[in-house]
């Protein structure tokens, strides 16, 4: 809940919540939004709403992990063991894991561009997921993809008009939030 009555207070932001169970709709009642938020209740594709928001906060799983190979910004809130793909992410600079209420202000909550999508260096994509899984299994970690440059938490690049996508000024900022699992 600390977290949500952070972005609650924030007036630039727009949180997009996607509960995964009814009753934690009500978490959002809690507090008064300076930004009332958008709520999910229904499956949403995939695709389109990454292209709406300008970062992802979750709890780890999929959504955190796609995020993070799209080059969107990605923020872990998992509270129990850290797996070791996130933790590969966190290393290469598309995951940031936040332990804390000190971690929140560290948070790029503004329209920034995104990384490039991690594009895999082989011909056939499944090889490429394969070895990436087993070297990060293995512990090797390895290099960077070849898509990465610098420093990319500083380098995140998110051109995404949430405005466009939910009726929103173009001063409002798209906040994708998952609940814990």
């Amino acid at each position: 809940t600390d977290l949500l009555r952070y972005l609650a207070e924030r007036r630039d932001v727009v949180v997009v919540y996607s509960p995964r169970y009814q009753h934690q709709i009500s978490y959002l009642d809690e507090f008064d939004w300076a930004n009332t938020p958008v709520v999910l209740q229904d499956a949403v594709s995939f695709v389109p709403l990454l292209k709406s928001v300008d970062v992802v906060i979750s709890s780890g799983g999929t959504m955190l992990r796609e995020a993070a190979y799209l080059g969107i910004p990605a923020y872990s809130i998992l509270r129990s063991a850290i797996g070791q793909v996130d933790h590969y992410l966190e290393s290469i600079g598309r995951v940031r894991i936040l332990e804390s209420r000190g971690d929140f202000d560290a948070m790029r909550l503004e329209r920034l561009e995104r990384l490039d999508p991690m594009v895999p260096s082989s011909t056939d994509p499944r090889q490429e997921i394969v070895s990436q899984m087993l070297d990060v299994v293995s512990g090797g970690g390895g290099d960077s993809p070849p898509t990465r440059r610098g420093d990319a938490m500083a380098g995140w690049k998110a051109k995404r008009n949430f405005s466009h996508s939910r009726g929103l000024s173009d001063g409002d900022r798209g906040v994708h939030g998952a609940p814990g699992r």
